[in-house]
């Protein structure tokens, strides 16, 4: 045979080795879910809800085009129950037309009934499975999370797009903080990594001004009973934090509280801090800079913990009349503000320790990492809500803004 044959023969049988795409999902096929939605139902079952976006809308203009501002979203929302999560989601490929694609999902959104009872067997699906995205951003809704998928936002094209909006905006106020699936399960897989916390999601009631994007045209007149189904309107937010022990959630933490963990955690970033002066007035003080140091040493074979929080920021507002912001002015509201601090700090450390009693701060891995005998030696549990924690506290104004003292608390003061 020569060496030409030889060579095509073998080219032949390197063809057949080449089979294509054989596990291939045509896109006209694929149902694109944006947002999932977990919630207990009555009767125990797994309750899925999904927000499947209909492209064809979105790409001819769905809400408003770029803008928003129509009356539906270009989404799809179904629901089904089963015993378990594999289940429910097998059921929603026989009803919906197409192969459900969770790799877009950005969002997982938990109801809080669920979260109480447990959430280790729908997270064991998202761990064995190809299909969802370590990446998603995980919350809680307080109440159903089925409910939150009928919102229907007003800026934004998908609730999808609204919620990771919200998430970026609550990160950067420092009323929350962001939580990918990863971000769930470290805690959940370590055994000293702490206990997991979830943002969490809530609906809020805004008003809109009357005719507020009902198609009424300027000057013409608003029936009154328009008026009052125009005047509400169910909005997100993203306030708090779901606190977890294990995969059940056991409480809950509100702006304020939330706001003092992210201090503890060393996750604090931006937002505004209103500071009141006793008998003149308030300070507000937009925070530019914030981290903390945690300390972990022994005394008398047990283990304590200092934090230290350094945070700074500009004044943005002030109504102080009579006050002429110099050194000795700027000093006092420095000690205003690290007082302020330091009391809502220690409050949350109070409330973390004695009544949820869970290590959301992560004390006990950095114990286990410097001390790891005497960590093992503990039960970490029942010894972390007498653990002694002192806090220190470094918090000052770094400028007063584009100008020092303002004309109009001098010409117009405060009554």
């Amino acid at each position: 045979m020569s060496k030409r044959l030889t060579s095509l023969v073998i080219l032949l049988l390197c063809s057949l080795l080449l089979t294509g795409c054989w596990s291939r999902r045509e896109i006209e096929n694929l149902g694109f879910a944006t947002l999932v939605a977990l919630d207990r139902a009555v009767d125990g079952q797994i309750e899925l809800s999904a927000q499947f976006a209909i492209t064809a809308a979105i790409g001819e203009g769905g809400m408003g085009g770029s803008g928003g501002g129509g009356s539906e979203a270009p989404v799809w929302t179904v629901s089904c129950k089963a015993d378990n999560l594999a289940a429910a989601i097998e059921q929603m490929r026989t009803f919906i037309g197409k192969y459900p694609f969770w790799a877009h999902t950005r969002v997982i959104i938990i109801g809080e009934d669920l979260a109480r009872n447990g959430i280790s067997p729908i997270l064991d699906y998202f761990i064995r499975s190809r299909d969802f995205r370590f990446s998603s951003w995980m919350m809680v809704s307080e109440g159903s999370a089925k409910s939150l998928l009928e919102v229907v936002p007003k800026l934004s094209k998908l609730p999808a797009e609204l919620i990771v909006e919200l998430n970026r905006v609550a990160q950067e106020t420092s009323v929350s903080s962001s939580r990918s699936l990863l971000d769930l399960l470290q805690p959940l897989v370590e055994e000293q990594a702490g206990e997991p916390i979830l943002p969490l999601l809530v609906t809020q009631t805004a008003t809109e001004a009357p005719g507020s994007g009902s198609g009424v045209s300027q000057g013409e007149e608003v029936p009154e009973q328009s008026l009052e189904q125009n005047n509400e309107a169910k909005s997100l937010a993203m306030v708090g934090f779901a606190v977890f022990h294990g995969d059940k959630m056991i409480g809950k933490l509100n702006a304020t509280d939330s706001r003092a963990l992210l201090w503890l955690r060393g996750e604090s970033k931006r937002g505004n801090l209103v500071v009141e002066v006793p008998g003149r007035g308030y300070v507000v003080q937009g925070q530019i800079y914030a981290r903390r140091t945690l300390q972990v040493s022994q005394v008398d074979g047990k283990p304590r913990a200092k934090i230290t929080i350094y945070q700074d920021g500009d004044l943005v507002e002030h109504n102080l009349n009579q006050v002429e912001l110099d050194s000795a002015a700027i000093k006092e509201l420095d000690g205003l503000l690290k007082a302020h601090i330091q009391t809502d700090v220690e409050a949350t450390i109070q409330k973390i320790q004695k009544e949820l009693q869970a290590d959301v701060i992560g004390i006990g891995n950095r114990v286990y990492r410097l001390y790891p005998e005497l960590f093992n030696s503990l039960n970490w549990q029942e010894y972390f809500p007498t653990m002694p924690i002192e806090l220190e506290v470094h918090a000052d104004f770094r400028r007063t803004g584009e100008l020092l003292q303002s004309p109009l608390t001098k010409k117009f003061p405060l009554r």
